[in-house]
């Protein structure tokens, strides 16, 4: 009896045994599949850690953290890729410190980091005081690869007070991967022509004899920013030295009349030409019999006032 007890004790061991040692061995089994998280992004894929006297570094633990928790964000910027700002404190440890913003460009695809140098912060006053209303704006789409600051930039090479739409180009092809774009260099014309009218098939400008230049290729070129203008051309080609023009400008609106004859007729025709959403357009008005334009650039042609679109 006492021989069977020990039989039964030792058969129930080896099957509780049994079941210890497979759900341990389940458990290792599992924790052999289980994925260990891995960082994407390191150091070594943000293109520029740091800038001179840029105050901050792009491959600090915090920043690589948030262009990994960003990979799966929805993408803002040049079709694909994810735009990122960042808000930093600058501190020289001379005068007060200021708030200012980075941008950043991350690539989801190729888990590369690409920081703007340039950095902007809130509008600020003659004292150079932060203006609290006033903060620094940037303007982004996904449309495109161009980013605008506006507010005060602290760039070391580049920076300025209160500016507005500063912009950049993104390309990661470039060396630089940001290239600041040029604006364009606008010209005020103060003219003292006004009025401007026809009498006796001359133009008179603020009763004076206006000074005219004759039309040719070079100038063309030099007031339309397009020498292939089909219109004008026609003018050199058919006219010759007969097309002569004057300037109308005022400000920054552009306007030129231009005057000519047909063949050996006395009568003198007229077209116009200006910049509207930045084209260069012709219109053409015929036969003059009176031309006025006033100081408010508004053109009236035999007694018809002519509406430029």
């Amino acid at each position: 009896m006492k021989f069977l007890k020990t039989v039964m004790i030792f058969s129930i061991g080896l099957v509780v045994s049994s079941c210890g040692f497979s759900k341990e061995n389940n458990q290792d089994f599992d924790s052999e599949r289980k994925i260990v998280p891995t960082k994407v992004i390191t150091r070594e894929k943000v293109l520029k850690c740091n800038f001179e006297q840029g105050y901050i570094d792009f491959c600090s633990n915090n920043y690589l953290k948030l262009y990994n928790d960003s990979l799966n964000k929805k993408a803002n910027f040049d079709q694909n890729k994810v735009a990122l700002i960042i808000d930093k404190e600058r501190d020289t440890r001379k005068g007060i410190p200021r708030k200012i913003k980075y941008f950043v460009v991350l690539d989801p695809t190729t888990k590369r980091v690409y920081p703007l140098e340039q950095s902007v912060g809130y509008f600020i006053n003659d004292r150079l005081e932060e203006i609290a209303t006033k903060p620094s704006i940037i303007k982004f789409n996904q449309n495109n690869n161009k980013v605008c600051l506006s507010g005060t930039t602290f760039s070391y090479q580049d920076n300025n007070v209160n500016v507005e739409n500063e912009c950049y180009t993104f390309n990661p092809n470039d060396n630089s991967f940001f290239k600041k774009v040029q604006k364009e260099k606008i010209i005020k014309y103060e003219n003292e022509n006004f009025p401007i009218s026809f009498d006796k098939k001359k133009f008179m400008c603020n009763g004076l004899k206006c000074k005219e230049n004759i039309l040719t290729v070079d100038r063309l070129k030099e007031i339309s920013e397009n020498d292939k203008n089909s219109d004008l051309r026609f003018l050199i080609n058919e006219k010759g030295f007969d097309t002569t023009y004057i300037n109308a400008s005022t400000g920054n609106k552009i306007l030129y009349v231009l005057k000519y004859s047909e063949g050996d007729s006395e009568q003198q025709s007229i077209y116009l030409s200006y910049f509207l959403d930045g084209l260069f357009k012709t219109k053409a008005l015929g036969e003059v019999k009176s031309f006025k334009i006033d100081s408010g650039q508004n053109v009236y042609f035999n007694g018809i006032k002519v509406i430029l679109n």
